[in-house]
């Protein structure tokens, strides 16, 4: 299993996904680096089967939360 996250469009609702956070258990700080393909409302994380998934897994659903534009 391995963690993917997700860029998130609102209306109409469209997941991204904008990679696999490899190596998660073994990276003492948790902080990744990501491309972000488009303009992300919100985002999300999830588990995914290794190799990661074509549309997010939301049983597995761990971080979910929206993008403020100042």
């Amino acid at each position: 299993m391995v963690y993917q996250v997700w860029s998130l469009k609102l209306d109409p609702l469209t997941p991204t996904s904008m990679g696999l956070l490899k190596d998660f258990t073994e990276d003492e700080n948790k902080i990744f680096t990501l491309d972000n393909p488009n303009q992300t409302e919100a985002f999300g994380i999830t588990l995914e089967p290794a190799g990661g998934s074509e549309s997010p897994n939301l049983e597995q659903l761990y971080t979910l939360g929206a993008v403020a534009s100042s």
